[in-house]
């Protein structure tokens, strides 16, 4: 994985992981913690108003589960598609696979037709899995730009990992 992301809404802490660095934004305490894989040493500092809005907003946003900051960002011209094909549903065993399609609008360049694939668990209706599509002008297929597996902790399961991260 390129980042690892993890998430309490509930214990308000958001740890991401991107390549030997690992960031902890703990809301409750104002700061933010900074360690790089391979050294017992943490950076601490403390978090100003602003930065604990933004992040606040990270933490109750869509968590980049949606290619939108939150749903109210959505073009008006999207659509949402149910996946029927095949194939699909060899590779997809179990899951309900959605599509929404959208046209990116940008006036200094010709739109951007793309497409975010959500796998969805019927018994939960919560995501396992989402990619992100794009096609250019001169594609007829859109092409895939990034994937997401999803994972559901409890808090003591993310406490576990901040615990296990040296934190």
């Amino acid at each position: 994985p390129i980042q690892e992301l993890w998430v309490s809404r509930t214990l308000n802490n958001y740890m991401t992981k991107t390549g030997e660095k690992l960031v902890l934004w703990d809301l409750p305490n104002k700061i933010r913690k900074v360690r790089y894989l391979g050294s017992d040493s943490t950076m601490t500092t403390s978090l100003s108003d602003d930065i604990i809005t933004k992040i606040e907003k990270r933490i109750t946003g869509s968590l980049g589960l949606l290619p939108f900051p939150d749903i109210s960002k959505v073009p008006k011209d999207a659509g949402w598609k149910r996946v029927t094909d095949d194939g699909l549903k060899a590779t997809a065993k179990g899951t309900e696979v959605y599509d929404l399609s959208w046209v990116e609008q940008n006036h200094s360049r010709p739109p951007i037709p793309k497409k975010c694939r959500l796998f969805i668990n019927p018994n939960t209706n919560l995501p396992h899995k989402i990619e992100i599509y794009r096609k250019s002008v001169t594609d007829s297929e859109y092409n895939l730009r990034s994937t997401a597996a999803v994972e559901y902790l409890s808090d003591r399961g993310i406490q576990a990992i901040i615990e296990k991260s040296s934190f």
